[in-house]
């Protein structure tokens, strides 16, 4: 089920599809035995991170696409709002994309973790 979950990055509910578990007992396996993706080192680089010799380093345009989604949010404007004037605005999402509510959220909440 590690495997699954962490290499293949696959959710519990794609892993119940597969072997036909319940997603309850999916979860409450991997909570057991304390398996979390957030502690695990994501294939790619994150937005604002980019690879150097196998080492992840700062995109430094695309920190300044993050500050200013912080910038936004912080006077007020919603995610949705956010991800639109992204688009508009012709800044290219990670994936080179349209940008969505949830992965404006996405950075925002990194971004206020690192905070912490």
């Amino acid at each position: 089920m590690r495997k699954l979950y962490l290499d293949f990055d696959l959710s519990s509910y794609q892993i119940s599809d597969l072997t036909g578990w319940s997603r309850t007992a999916i979860s409450d396996y991997l909570r057991k035995v304390k398996i979390n993706k957030d502690s695990i080192k994501s294939p790619s680089p994150r937005y604002g991170e980019r690879e150097v010799s196998g080492v992840r380093v700062p995109h430094q345009a695309e920190q300044k696409v993050i500050q200013k989604i912080v910038s936004l949010k912080t006077k007020g404007h919603s995610f949705r709002e956010i991800a639109r004037v992204l688009t508009e605005s012709g800044i290219p999402s990670k994936r080179g994309g349209q940008w969505s509510k949830t992965t404006v959220q996405e950075i925002y909440k990194r971004e206020q973790e690192k905070k912490k």
